[in-house]
């Protein structure tokens, strides 16, 4: 076969499906993250933030956290969950999830009354005033993370279907190949060379980065 001719296709082959497996990790992380913000804010204020569902992506089991007795959860919002285009784009933040944390965080903050006796600080050792103020962090953090991570899902997806598609025509190619030196004989053998080889793959490697980048 040609390719056991040509070891440094398959070098090149295989960093390209460890730059992809690098994205993959770098998108857990993510998930990860995210999920730990909303555990923390959940921890400093439970009687004021709403039960925020886990990233059901990988589709595992989970086991559902505790909450505050006399909460509902409400039910997951499935309204933003879109094909994956073909093209990667910066997706749009989630702002409805995000609107809906927030009002009903403030809700629940101005429908409560007003104790005559000094406010007692909440289990995580915060102030009340220290408690909103690093909620607010933390739900900016959650919202810059969810864009990152929608986009990092969005690359990776595309890469990946990029990737079969590239192994499927080279196989093709690569049949062709073989079935037309059968066809010419054993002693008929046609190697590219070094020099053309180095050119070729330099310039689909240039073509690549710019693909990406536009």
């Amino acid at each position: 076969m040609y390719y056991k001719r040509r070891p440094e296709l398959i070098i090149f082959v295989e960093e390209s499906f460890r730059a992809y497996r690098s994205l993959a990790d770098r998108y857990d992380h993510l998930s990860t993250e995210l999920q730990n913000a909303n555990n923390t804010i959940a921890s400093v204020c439970p009687d004021r933030v709403p039960y925020m569902d886990e990233d059901d992506d990988d589709g595992s089991p989970r086991t559902p956290r505790k909450m505050p007795g006399g909460f509902k959860p409400n039910p997951p919002n499935l309204s933003n969950v879109q094909n994956v285009p073909n093209v990667p784009k910066v997706p749009k933040p989630p702002l409805k999830d995000l609107k809906s944390v927030i009002t009903t965080a403030t809700k629940k903050l101005n429908d409560k009354k007003t104790s005559t006796t000094a406010s007692k600080a909440p289990k995580s050792g915060l102030s009340r005033k220290e408690a909103i103020e690093e909620v607010d962090k933390l739900q900016k953090q959650i919202l810059a993370l969810q864009t990152v991570k929608e986009f990092l899902k969005s690359s990776y997806d595309n890469s990946i279907a990029k990737y079969w598609e590239t192994e499927g025509q080279i196989t093709e190619l690569q049949e062709r190949v073989s079935n037309l030196q059968d066809e010419l004989g054993e002693g008929v053998v046609n190697v590219i060379d070094d020099e053309d080889a180095r050119r070729l793959m330099a310039q689909q490697a240039l073509k690549s980065c710019q693909d990406a980048l536009a």
